[in-house]
């Protein structure tokens, strides 16, 4: 028999600072209320977690490229709404100053407000700017019909991007207003003018029709994107997060565990001094 060595006490123990582990992680879990704290933890579901969590925070960011689009495009379609109506009110002023019976302080009169018209259109198209862009009044686009084209990242892999298109809306880009700012509405010559009126309203109606398409179309990007992300986000924390009833149940048992631990120890710790103290007893006789 040994008795230097206790084994029943060592075995007990081992036993108890693998309890004590499990007790202490417990509580780390329930505390922090995450199941994954460190590496060593579940090394797997950590590099799942991690990379749920970069595709929720790229979906994030696209998700408010997408809205920014959208913001984008409302603004611009207000302006554009300013614009129509200025143009109609420009064509009304038109057939109105167009005819010979007028006096020429009323011709005046309507050159003033066409002017003040003109330079309101480009003032409203050239300030449209949103994060340093402009949708309907980029000056450098010198043919509507070959709008400029502006990225947008919808998507957290390299290539994902969709486009706005970028306008010239402004009285220049019209051809209401010459380079230098010179009015091209001229009240002597009538079907001139309103044909150079109607193209710009035409103009006008087509960016609009084609801008409240693209706002749909990111629109549903946004939202689609949203939805991925708390799909993701769910995944992500159902591998991550801590199941506190199941995590308090496991403590609870630990617990009992290390109270028994301690109650056998104390037990096994005692027999060997007994064994000896009934050894001396006996050699002393």
């Amino acid at each position: 028999m040994r008795l230097n060595k206790n084994l029943a006490s060592m075995n007990v123990y081992r036993n108890y600072i693998r309890t004590l582990d499990r007790y202490s992680s417990s509580i780390e879990k329930i505390s922090s209320g995450k199941q994954l704290n460190k590496a060593k933890d579940n090394p797997n579901k950590l590099a799942q977690s991690e990379r749920l969590r970069l595709q929720v925070r790229s979906l994030e960011m696209s998700s408010r490229n997408a809205q920014d689009a959208v913001s984008m495009i409302q603004s611009a379609d207000g302006v554009l709404n300013s614009i129509t109506d200025s143009l109609k009110r420009l064509r009304n002023l038109a057939v109105q100053g167009g005819t010979d019976t007028l006096s020429s302080d009323d011709k005046k009169n309507i050159d003033l407000e066409i002017d003040q018209i003109l330079n309101g259109i480009q003032s409203m198209a050239g300030g449209n700017d949103f994060n340093g862009v402009n949708l309907i009044g980029d000056e450098s686009i010198a043919d509507n019909k070959n709008p400029k084209l502006i990225k947008v990242t919808i998507g957290g892999n390299i290539g994902e991007t969709a486009t706005l298109e970028a306008y010239n809306v402004t009285a220049k880009g019209l051809g209401l207003m010459d380079s230098d700012g010179k009015t091209l509405v001229d009240l002597n010559n009538t079907g001139d003018t309103l044909k150079k009126i109607d193209s710009a309203i035409e103009t006008v109606l087509s960016v609009r029709v084609k801008s409240g398409a693209k706002q749909n179309r990111f629109e549903s990007m946004y939202n689609n994107l949203i939805e991925i992300r708390d799909r993701n986000t769910e995944a992500e924390s159902a591998i991550r997060d801590t199941d506190v009833a199941e995590e308090s149940m496991k403590l609870a048992k630990n617990d009992i565990l290390i109270n028994a631990s301690n109650s056998i120890m104390a037990q096994t710790n005692k027999f060997p001094r007994e064994i000896l103290r009934v050894l001396e007893s006996v050699r002393g006789r």
